[in-house]
């Protein structure tokens, strides 16, 4: 969950206590349990801290509330002035005796990249492509607060090189309805190199379903999606939201659409100025089809060859992926439990806790 500069991936909660993510390896240390060779953690834990150092954390000897320097993008209504101090929960190490084997060992630097790794218990798939260190997460689990659309829970994929767009109106690496009210993930399921789920959308008056699938293929990811009770729904599909300077890639592969356009936003994130493009299309009728490629950094390349070089055909349950060099490739969607009552307020509540 850190590239290879020792930035973790930026999801989830409490990103401005930054390099406190350590903890849990240090606790492991602590007990005794630690699953990681001695010394890889003390080298991940320099590589994290010289990261957030090196990019502006500290004002006047401080942490700011932000990631890199300030930023009210990352902070969640329970961050006050001196939350970044728990970020000192990272420095747990420091208990440690001088001769502890996690000292002892020095620096370890283990780099393990390129095939994907599945974290079923989370829906997580997580993988590093070698060329850039960049780590990359596909998410179908997070589903954060039942009621708002939280960027950095709610989002498809996240790495740690890119910052979640925070932009109204705007959804990086989605596929939804403009304008559409988040109802729930049905069901999710990460498998050894493919991911899928399901997820409910209330737009103009009405709930549609959309099934979404992604399959890693040399370090980028191809997306097969299928929208029902969509009509005269528009349905947008975005890419990475990507910071100035790294490459980043969409491109439509197929659609049974009867209009896209293409759409480009320039703004801000925590990591800097950042630009997300997105696919808006016009349903033809009450189910829509897509399927489209994204990549990111020294993946964004293997995009075009995606889009040339490979054959999706369609069926009931998701797809079959032909590679170029013939090789079949299932890609399944989920079956996701149907609510036939609407949820009260407290129902959602308890389901978020």
């Amino acid at each position: 969950l850190f590239g290879d500069d020792g930035c973790p991936v930026a999801m989830g909660r409490s990103l401005t206590y930054r390099f406190g993510v350590l903890a849990p390896f240090w606790m492991a240390e602590l007990e005794g349990c630690s699953p990681l060779p001695p010394g890889e953690v003390a080298s991940l834990t320099a590589r994290c801290l010289e990261y957030f150092l090196s990019h502006g954390a500290m004002e006047d000897e401080l942490l700011t509330l932000g990631w890199h320097g300030p930023s009210a993008s990352v902070l969640q209504p329970y961050n006050k002035p001196g939350s970044p101090l728990w970020a000192t929960k990272g420095l747990l190490g420091l208990l440690l005796p001088a001769d502890h084997p996690a000292w002892s060992a020095g620096k370890a630097h283990g780099r393990v990249g390129d095939a994907p790794t599945t974290h079923p218990t989370p829906g997580f798939l997580t993988w590093k492509h070698l060329d850039d260190g960049i780590t990359r997460l596909i998410n179908v689990g997070s589903d954060g607060h039942p009621c708002e659309d939280d960027p950095l829970y709610r989002r498809s994929a996240y790495s740690s090189a890119t910052m979640p767009c925070t932009t109204p109106g705007w959804r990086d690496q989605s596929v939804a309805p403009l304008g559409g009210l988040h109802r729930g993930r049905d069901a999710g399921v990460a498998r050894p190199d493919s991911a899928a789920d399901r997820v409910r959308w209330a737009a103009l008056g009405r709930e549609c379903v959309i099934d979404h699938a992604m399959l890693v293929l040399e370090g980028a990811e191809l997306h097969i999606a299928r929208c029902q009770g969509v009509v005269a729904m528009p349905i947008a599909v975005g890419g990475w939201h990507a910071p100035t300077g790294l490459p980043s890639a969409l491109q439509l592969i197929a659609t049974d659409a009867q209009r896209v356009v293409r759409e480009r936003l320039d703004d801000g994130s925590a990591v800097g100025p950042s630009s997300l493009e997105r696919l808006v299309l016009s349903p033809s009728g009450n189910e829509l089809h897509v399927r489209w490629a994204t990549g990111l950094g020294a993946a964004a390349p293997a995009v075009e060859k995606l889009v040339g070089g490979v054959h999706v055909t369609w069926r009931d349950s998701g797809a079959d992926v032909v590679l170029p060099d013939g090789t079949r490739r299932p890609l399944a969607f989920v079956t996701g439990r149907r609510r036939w009552v609407p949820e009260t307020a407290a129902q959602r509540v308890y389901r978020w806790l």
